[in-house]
Parts: structure tokens; sequence; C-alpha cells
């Protein structure tokens, strides 16, 4: 299946059903992999079974159409995200919907046993 030429590079989103794109170079760049799982990260990751890569145009340039994981419905149907229960900070901060970090710099009296 030819690549139309015409092609560009676009970011997941919910407008465009959480798919994305990205054109590069294979010889001056590594297969993309890293970029397209951090562009998928705020939907939960990406579906590494939906990625297609093929040729673009003549030479050694290559487009990679990718899908963010499957976990994306749950944010759509505002689902509430799957949080451990423990009074420990990953789960503490899960449930408020923030990361280790902040939660740890809001709570400082929190102490680690």
């Amino acid at each position: 299946m030819a690549v139309d030429l015409n092609t560009k590079s676009y970011e997941p989103s919910e407008a465009n059903a959480y798919q994305g794109r990205l054109i590069y170079d294979s010889s001056e760049e590594s297969y993309p992999i890293d970029k397209m799982m951090k562009l998928c990260d705020k939907y939960t990751g990406i579906d590494t079974a939906q990625i297609k890569c093929k040729e673009y145009g003549k030479g050694s340039l290559k487009v990679c159409d990718y899908k963010c994981s499957l976990h994306w419905s749950a944010i759509k149907k505002n689902v509430p995200r799957a949080c451990c229960r423990g009074l420990v900070p990953e789960c503490l901060a899960c449930e408020e919907g923030i990361s280790v970090e902040v939660w740890l710099d809001a709570n400082p009296d929190y102490q680690a046993k």
C-alpha cells in the first residue's frame, strides 16, 4: 500500500480517535517507539499491536501510524481510574490524580517506614 506523499505527522487526540502519525528518517534516527510512547502517555500508553510503519517516498523516510492504548476509553467514559488502596504515596497520589512527587510536596509530614 503506497503512502500519500502529502502525509503529515500529527499527535493523538480525542478528535482523531487517539491515533497519531510520525515521520522519521531511518538513516538518522532509530525506530521512534519512545516518541510514540511519550505522545500516548497521557492516554495511558501505546497499543504496540496498532503500530504500522511504511516507506515514505524514496530513500530512508518512514511513516509510522500508531494508536494509543484502548484504556483511553476509560478516560472518554469518565470511568474512575483503578488505584491501589494502600496508605502509601503511590496509592494516595493516584486517588487524587496527581504524581507521587506532587503528593509528597503537598504532604511534607509523610514519613516512609
